[in-house]
């Protein structure tokens, strides 16, 4: 009986074994005959989608770039799916989930769908769903333009998207633009706090520095009304490179924004300006691109305008989105004024009437100081500042009026347009669809002007893709001491900054400043050492450099002491202060840390003359503000 159970078991066994084996071999085959079951059943209850799909396996890269304008973008590896985007352009890079093809019979797609994903900048959102494998390209041959890419200016890692377009557009011309700068230093001078601003809540894209985030209450502030806030250097850098906006689309921010009559055409300008109540000003904007010797685009200033002017409010008669309070005859001073372009449109200013008014009312006072009465007034002088300010002096494209890079008379990362970095985003949007309404108007000769930076890595800049958390809970951590040690620093007549604690006066005792600190509660702890971590007490004098230990409750902190006056740490101010200040002025010696903070003994946070003929004058025995 076991004998028989056993053959039967091997039996059973080398039937598995040979059919396994044989499926596997009908597989490798890739006949088309392994049909989804979950497909098939979808397609009996729906008879309205396409026949059958199949499946069949490929190798191929990871990201590949769309080849074609217009191409659709489905939910379903079909053209009968729901449009997940309406379309994706030339140079859109997408990212393939799985590199199994979806066999569509009964459409145009010859090679089936790829499941990919596409990150569109506009909203900072991915977005899955389904491409025809015919348009994309996975394998740029770069080598028919490498050498006027080169003779350009442009690294190699720009090649591969700059071939789509050209090969899209053989007219287009592109210039690289050498800024001399390192990418790095740029970004750091760019993540400055107030220069870039981003319409967003997700954690991700803000900035965790000092000014931008409130680590105690844990939020984010908002640096302009409308729910503007601080970017990070991350989304810095994802903004300021250049290869992420070499598409069909984005490609326009770096347009060249001279006047080009061929095609920068009145028609082009009202299709920018349709749907809005500056439609009726048109033609104003045409006139304003060669107005008192402007040479300017009236495509950017019109859509400059739409973006700087007009809200999301429809008038309920016409159905047009109406202008804002900055260019629909809002009164400043009891008389109407325009600003179509917002330009003087600063954060805060001062109103003539001594109160403080915010952006709208600031570029409403502009306007007034310019005698822009009339809409086309301000939209022609408007145009005459931007002309006479950017586009005259190399900021001639949205990019540079956004990041002023180009080494102008104003200085790098200053006269920057906007705080909004999204806004040469959006505005190519603007102007690309402008232009592709017209026959043959992407076709025209367009001259596209790219920066280049130094040091640029390999592959271009990701979009920041999660929150530094570790940075984020040690700042907040941080916050709780600076809180808790502040308290005890301030209650005590001193000042507490990061390292240092200042306010002390000299001749100050160890005791004196012990009592201080622990007046308010007894259960402060305090020690004080030396730089030979000897301890200072009773009746030791105090001095610049000593080190100082707060400790309240579980928060313990360790500080430097500041001393105003006393240079170089000995306790006293004599003339060997007076002498290292002075030297420090005339740069043959330096100062920092502590010492540094000492020199400055008028808190104007300079180390000047003043400093030291205070030192003097303390020398000296004449008026002078150290005690």
């Amino acid at each position: 009986m076991n004998k028989i159970k056993y053959i039967f078991v091997t039996l059973l066994i080398f039937f598995i074994v040979f059919n396994v084996q044989a499926l596997d071999e009908e597989t490798k085959t890739d006949t088309k005959e392994d049909i989804n079951t979950e497909i098939k059943e979808e397609t009996k209850v729906d008879e309205v989608k396409e026949e059958q799909t199949e499946i069949k396996k490929t190798v191929i890269k990871n990201n590949g770039f769309i080849n074609k304008n217009g191409i659709s973008y489905k939910s379903e590896p079909n053209e009968l799916g729901k449009d997940v985007l309406k379309t994706l352009d030339i140079g859109d890079v997408v990212n393939v989930i799985d590199s199994t093809v979806v066999i569509s019979e009964n459409d145009l797609c010859e090679q089936g769908y790829y499941n990919v994903s596409f990150y569109w900048s506009n909203n900072h959102k991915n977005y899955e769903g389904y491409v025809c494998a015919d348009n994309i390209t996975f394998e740029v041959d770069t080598s028919k333009y490498a050498s006027e890419f080169s003779e350009a200016g442009f690294p190699e890692s720009y090649y591969e998207k700059l071939t789509l377009l050209k090969d899209a557009h053989p007219n287009w011309v592109f210039k690289a633009f050498d800024t001399k700068l390192d990418f790095n230093e740029v970004v750091k001078n760019e993540s400055t706090i107030g220069l870039n601003f981003i319409q967003s809540t997700d954690p991700k894209y803000l900035s965790l520095e000092e000014g931008s985030y409130d680590p105690i209450n844990k939020k984010y502030i908002e640096m302009e009304k409308g729910g503007w806030y601080q970017v990070n250097s991350d989304t810095v850098a994802y903004y300021l490179d250049p290869r992420n906006f070499l598409d069909q689309v984005q490609i326009f921010m770096f347009e060249n924004l001279g006047y080009n009559s061929k095609y920068q055409t009145e028609e082009v300008v009202e299709t920018i300006l349709k749907n809005t109540e500056l439609l009726k000003y048109s033609k104003h904007f045409i006139e304003a691109a060669s107005f008192n010797g402007n040479s300017v685009s009236p495509i950017m200033l019109a859509a400059r305008s739409r973006q700087e002017v007009i809200s999301s409010e429809k008038d309920s008669e016409t159905n047009l989105l109406k202008l804002s309070n900055s260019a629909n005859g809002f009164k400043y001073n009891d008389q109407a004024v325009y600003n179509f372009y917002n330009i003087g449109a600063y954060n805060s200013c001062k109103l003539d009437d001594g109160t403080t008014g915010y952006t709208v009312m600031c570029g409403l006072k502009y306007a007034y100081n310019n005698a822009w009465f009339d809409a086309e007034t301000s939209i022609k002088e408007g145009a005459s500042i931007i002309a006479r300010s950017y586009i005259n002096v190399g900021q001639n494209t949205l990019y540079f009026q956004k990041f002023n890079v180009t080494g102008n008379s104003s200085g790098n990362y200053s006269h920057q347009y906007m705080a909004n970095i999204m806004a040469p985003v959006s505005e190519a949007k603007t102007t690309y669809l402008s232009d592709n309404t017209g026959d043959g108007l992407l076709d025209s000769q367009i001259e596209f002007i790219i920066p280049v930076y130094n040091n640029m890595t390999e592959k271009k800049q990701e979009k920041p893709v999660e929150v530094n958390e570790e940075k984020k809970v040690e700042i907040e951590e941080k916050a709780v001491v600076y809180k808790a040690i502040n308290e005890v620093v301030n209650n005590a007549g001193y000042a507490y900054n990061k390292d240092y604690i200042s306010g002390i006066n000299l001749n100050t005792k160890a005791f004196n400043i012990i009592a201080n600190l622990i007046k308010d509660d007894p259960n402060v702890k305090v020690t004080i050492k030396n730089n030979d971590n000897k301890e200072i007490i009773g009746e030791e004098v105090i001095a610049t450099n000593n080190i100082i230990t707060i400790k309240s409750g579980d928060i313990e902190e360790t500080l430097r002491i500041v001393v105003r006056g006393d240079v170089n740490g000995d306790g006293k101010v004599s003339s060997v202060d007076y002498v290292k200040v002075k030297n420090y002025i005339m740069n043959s010696n330096g100062l920092d840390g502590a010492y540094k903070l000492a020199a400055d003994v008028n808190f104007d946070n300079k180390i000047t003359a003043v400093d030291y003929v205070n030192i003097k004058n303390y020398i000296m025995g004449g008026n002078t503000v150290i005690k």
